[in-house]
């Protein structure tokens, strides 16, 4: 689903990008914006030892959550096939997002500036699938349109039916001493 406006754009991502986007430098913007769904991301996963395509490998990982290493889930680990390719695909395009979008942007130098549809197409998506959402305590993130408030920014909106569908943080239970 594209965005009508930037402003339309999911919170965290119009919040890093906006003062840039007013002002007409869409690159730096969209940049901004992937910063700063990463930094959510490390948040939502308690780590800072990762970044970017690390950080979503390990974060949408099929692997179940280890301590300091918790897991973000599209939907329960019921050991299926569909489970296996949602977690997959989330950090393929999460991945993607940083390679294809975050890093050209970052580390290209003479580019030309983005037209403003190309940089909204950029940063629409950042807010499609992966990690981000949730308010305070809340430990379930919901992707979708029909729930912006706690959508996932870099964001793949997976949806069945229309419906968003529910992600969690899934962590590992307390160490057990031998």
């Amino acid at each position: 689903m594209a965005c009508a406006s930037a402003a339309s754009l999911h919170s965290w991502v119009w919040s890093a990008a906006s003062a840039l986007w007013r002002d007409g430098h869409f690159r730096e913007a969209v940049t901004a914006a992937a910063r700063k769904v990463n930094r959510e991301t490390q948040d939502k996963v308690g780590r800072r030892d990762v970044t970017e395509t690390a950080l979503f490998q390990s974060a949408f990982s099929k692997d179940a959550p280890e301590p300091g290493q918790s897991r973000l889930r599209l939907m329960s680990d019921d050991g299926s096939d569909t489970f296996r390719s949602l977690q997959r695909g989330a950090a393929a395009f999460a991945e993607g997002c940083y390679v294809g979008i975050r890093n050209p942007n970052s580390h290209e130098d003479g580019l030309p500036e983005l037209l403003q549809h190309e940089a909204l197409e950029q940063a629409g998506c950042l807010q499609r699938p992966g990690p981000l959402g949730g308010h305070g305590h809340s430990r379930h993130v919901t992707f979708g349109r029909e729930a912006q408030d706690t959508s996932s920014a870099i964001c793949l909106a997976v949806s069945r039916a229309g419906r968003p569908t529910p992600m969690s943080v899934a962590e590992a239970g307390p160490v057990q001493s031998p």
